[in-house]
């Protein structure tokens, strides 16, 4: 948590795990009661710690779901949905409550907000985890009472917490629409963190939806959804044009990568409004291009994100350009300075070096750690109706040699970020 103020943070939200006998997903859940076991000063207590810190605090809840291990579920079987002629069907080992129900909804309002009257808390994440199934006979219009009976409780919860920052999130965005931003002012993307796949995702849900309300986080190098790997710095130029997180243990980073989390929160606060409330421009997309690049533009500046798929020999050099700027003004235009991992070299790095170093070997990893080498460099000056034109030439992609402040090794699935600000 000291970690987290020192780079910059502003926020810091308490996942699944604090509540009732919840050591694992399969039991707990439905019992909204705060385990001091494991928070012996109660989430008050934990909340005034990150206050302190001068950060807010947030908590997870999934108040919709039960496992049939759960106080909750002993005492009130009924309350989940079943269809009465079949096993109760589970997954992630839970099961939906049934929010047609008045007496569920009184129950979920009461729970949650004990909690959060318990604490100042300023952040909730609302969660939902599994598709619902067992619906009763008869069920026609079930789907549609189930929504509306949400759209009771979210609405009582937070007419009575206004100043709590409410995040919708199904498994990700899987209910994203505007019924639930209609309630929500944020809602979480996609529980898929690998930066070149959310790429792909914010292209499409930026067709209907504002930055202001899409929640992109930098997490681990290694995509737990795909097992793969890609630099910190790629995942912040795609995780920048939205609302800006970081899901990961700051305890298990070098100094160098906390000290660039420092730099790229520091380079979104700098420019959160273009970021987070600027006009969206959708440049080139996958479906068109090897590139999916994405801009965000107000009347001062604009940011352009590039994200690369796999990288072929021989690239062709293409140009960085701009929509929505005045054509009139001239503009600073300049690459998000970004650090190369010595690894990403492997052998072709003894072609230089006095000494042999094994691709994999022990040297390597540990030089990684202090070492880098600096990204290209893209800095000039032009006129606004010029980068709406032809732009500028990007620097030549990587070909296989003479690596230099002239040449971007993106690599497969990499990202860079550029700044275009009005003089």
């Amino acid at each position: 948590m000291r970690k987290a103020a020192a780079i910059g943070a502003e926020c810091f939200v308490l996942d699944d795990g604090w509540f009732g006998k919840r050591n694992n997903d399969e039991a707990g859940l439905g019992d909204w009661t705060v385990n001091k076991k494991k928070l012996p000063h109660g989430i008050k207590g934990l909340c005034r710690y990150v206050h302190k810190k001068g950060l807010k605090f947030g908590l997870w809840f999934e108040p919709e779901m039960v496992n049939p291990d759960s106080e909750l579920f002993r005492a009130h079987p009924d309350y989940a949905i079943q269809d009465g002629a079949h096993p109760a069907s589970l997954s992630r080992h839970q099961l939906t409550l049934d929010l047609t129900k008045p007496e569920v909804r009184s129950y979920i309002v009461n729970a949650v907000e004990a909690i959060l009257k318990s604490a100042p808390i300023d952040f909730v994440k609302w969660d939902y985890n599994r598709n619902m199934s067992d619906l009763p006979k008869n069920s026609g219009s079930f789907f549609h009472d189930y929504i509306l009976g949400l759209y009771q409780v979210v609405g009582q919860i937070t007419r009575d917490f206004p100043k709590v920052l409410f995040e919708n999130c199904a498994s990700g965005g899987n209910r994203c629409d505007l019924g639930m931003l209609s309630y929500f002012a944020q809602t979480w993307v996609s529980d898929d963190t690998d930066s070149f796949e959310r790429a792909k995702i914010q292209d499409g849900m930026i067709l209907g939806y504002p930055l202001s309300v899409m929640s992109n986080h930098v997490a681990a190098k290694t995509s737990g959804q795909m097992l793969r790997k890609t630099s910190f710095d790629s995942k912040f130029d795609v995780a920048c044009l939205g609302i800006l997180g970081y899901e990961l243990d700051l305890g298990a980073v070098t100094k160098r990568e906390l000290q660039s989390f420092k730099d790229q929160i520091a380079f979104y606060k700098a420019h959160r409004e273009v970021c987070q409330f600027g006009t969206y421009e959708q440049l080139s997309t996958f479906d068109d291009s090897s590139f999916s690049t994405k801009e965000a533009h107000n009347t001062k500046e604009a940011v352009v994100s590039r994200t690369v798929g796999i990288c072929r020999p021989c690239p062709s050099q293409e140009s960085l350009f701009a929509l929505g700027l005045d054509p009139n003004a001239d503009y600073h235009y300049e690459i998000r300075h970004e650090e190369i991992d010595l690894r990403r070299f492997g052998t072709i790095m003894n072609y230089v070096l006095p000494i042999h170093l094994k691709e994999d070997g022990a040297l390597l990893n540990f030089l990684s750690k202090f070492k880098t080498m600096p990204s290209e460099t893209l800095v000039g000056e032009m006129s606004g109706a010029g980068l709406m034109g032809g732009g500028v030439k990007f620097p030549q992609l990587w070909n296989g040699t003479n690596y230099n402040e002239k040449v971007s090794l993106m690599g497969d699935f990499g990202s860079r970020l550029y700044l275009l600000s009005r003089k």
